[in-house]
């Protein structure tokens, strides 16, 4: 789902991500992921699943984007490779944590004990963002006079002289996107084997995936 959601919203508002109220954007974008993950309580339906789950990623991938733009912003240009350091250590660490933290959730409670939690914690993370300073677009729409089209077609030229000077840099960018992706489909095989083959409970295959977590960190 996520590489559609990717392609799609890229293509759509990947012009315009500059022009968007980034602090008015990331709070909606959280309370509408909040609202797509309660509605899985609603409904246990593969289709319906499948369907707010694609929505989901959707907002995914246009809060990455717009959140970055908001950081260039709030953090000062002197503390911003630091910033980034502690990011990349606190989300490296979340990466990990947080399905530990969910197989907890799953093993206490139930599956959707853990949804339900998500969707709250989503919630509060929108409340939080309202906290924060409100900073000016750089670019205001209003002034700018060319069309959709146009603005894709000059990204897209972009794009094309960027990859041409930068090869090293996408064939790298390609084999981590690529690692990534089949981190995800692991994880997918995981979880079917884990309850179809080893026929674990929800509590038990939540106990696994927390000691699994606990076990990288260590």
């Amino acid at each position: 789902m996520r590489p559609i959601a990717d392609i799609i919203t890229n293509i759509i508002f990947g012009t315009y991500i500059d022009r968007f109220n980034k602090k008015n954007w990331l709070f909606s974008l959280n309370v509408v992921s909040s609202i797509l993950v309660g509605l899985l309580l609603i409904k246990q339906n593969i289709t319906f699943i499948s369907f707010l789950v694609f929505f989901l990623q959707v907002c995914r991938s246009l809060y990455e984007p717009i959140s970055l733009g908001y950081i260039v912003l709030l953090v000062p240009k002197k503390k911003l490779k630091r910033f980034n350091a502690w990011n990349s250590i606190v989300s490296s660490g979340g990466f990990l944590i947080g399905p530990a933290l969910a197989g907890i959730l799953v093993s206490l409670g139930s599956p959707l004990f853990a949804i339900a939690t998500n969707s709250v914690l989503l919630l509060f993370c929108g409340v939080f963002i309202l906290m924060l300073p409100h900073f000016d677009n750089l670019i205001d729409a209003t002034q700018v006079s060319t069309s959709y089209f146009s603005e894709v077609f000059q990204g897209l030229r972009f794009l094309k002289k960027f990859v041409s000077q930068n090869k090293l840099i996408i064939i790298t960018y390609f084999l981590v996107s690529s690692l990534f992706i089949l981190a995800a489909g692991l994880d997918s095989v995981e979880a079917a084997f884990s309850k179809i083959v080893l026929l674990m409970s929800d509590s038990e295959y939540g106990l696994l995936v927390s000691i699994s977590g606990a076990g990288y960190l260590f």
